[in-house]
C-alpha cells in the first residue's frame, strides 16, 4: 500500500518489432512502502507484462518462443529477425521450456530401441581355420 512517490525514472523496454526495432519509454515511479513489516521500504511500478527488472514485454519472449518452436527457426534467426540479441532468445526458450515440459525423472519410457542399449558397434572377424566369418559383441562390464 502507497500513497506517496519517491521518484521518477524512465525506462526503455523492448516489444513486438512493428516495421522496424520498436523501444517502449515507460515512466515508471518509486514508490515509498507504508507497510510497517515491508523490508525494501519503496518499490517500483510493475505489471503482469513487464514484471521487475524485466527488460522486455512478456509478449515478446512469446513471440519468440513460438518462432523458435512452431515456426522451426532457429534462434539467431529469430534474434535477427526480431532486433533482439541471441541470449535473450535462448532465455526465452529454456523458461518456456521449463514451464511447458515434464520433469524428464517423472516421465517413464515406453519402449527401449535398438540405441538404448547398445554401447559399442558389433565387428565381425574371419576365423582362419574355417575362412567363415563370426559375429563379435565386445562385453563392457562397466555400463551394466
Amino acid at each position: 500500500m502507497a500513497t506517496r512517490r519517491k521518484e521518477r525514472r524512465f525506462q526503455r523496454i523492448r516489444d513486438i518489432p512493428v516495421a522496424g526495432k520498436i523501444e517502449v519509454l515507460w515512466r515508471k515511479y518509486r514508490w515509498y512502502c507504508h507497510e510497517l513489516a515491508c523490508e525494501r521500504l519503496s518499490f517500483f511500478e510493475s505489471t503482469s507484462q513487464v514484471p521487475t527488472r524485466a527488460r522486455s514485454t512478456g509478449r515478446l519472449h512469446d513471440h519468440l518462443v513460438d518462432a523458435v518452436i512452431r515456426s522451426g527457426q532457429a534462434l539467431s534467426e529469430t534474434a535477427a529477425g526480431f532486433a533482439v540479441s541471441w541470449w535473450m532468445v535462448r532465455a526465452a526458450v529454456n523458461e518456456a521450456c521449463l514451464l511447458k515440459f515434464p520433469d524428464v525423472d517423472a516421465v517413464r519410457p515406453r519402449m527401449l530401441g535398438i540405441d538404448e542399449h547398445r554401447f559399442r558397434s558389433v565387428r565381425y572377424f574371419k576365423d582362419p581355420d574355417t575362412k567363415a566369418w563370426q559375429r563379435f559383441e565386445t562385453r563392457d562390464d562397466n555400463h551394466r
